[in-house]
């Protein structure tokens, strides 16, 4: 059997509370995990992205994230649960709180 699997739902209201207090460091709204890191410089930046790659690929769920000189701004949705916040994003949010906490 072939095809795509189903797509993941969006978080109910008290998935998304949790989800607060999972992830207290990120701005949370039904439709975005928001989160900005800042860093000594732009080379640790830089370094943290091309770190994270690897385990974000593993999870096939890539966030929009943007890079200025010494901070990188993430905004977490799935385009397949029509831009909502699933529970893709909140993992990507784990992960990437964690790999933070490693530096």
């Amino acid at each position: 059997m072939t095809g795509k699997a189903p797509a993941p739902a969006p978080l109910t209201a008290a998935q998304l509370a949790a989800a607060r207090t999972a992830l207290p460091e990120w701005k949370r709204t039904a439709t975005v995990l928001s989160r900005t890191f800042t860093f000594q410089d732009f080379p640790a930046a830089i370094a943290f992205m091309a770190d994270c790659a690897p385990g974000i690929q593993e999870r096939d769920h890539h966030p929009e994230w943007t890079n200025v000189y010494d901070h990188i701004v993430v905004r977490l949705n799935t385009h397949e649960a029509k831009g909502k916040v699933t529970g893709r994003d909140v993992e990507i949010a784990k992960f990437l709180d964690w790999k933070f906490s490693t530096i």
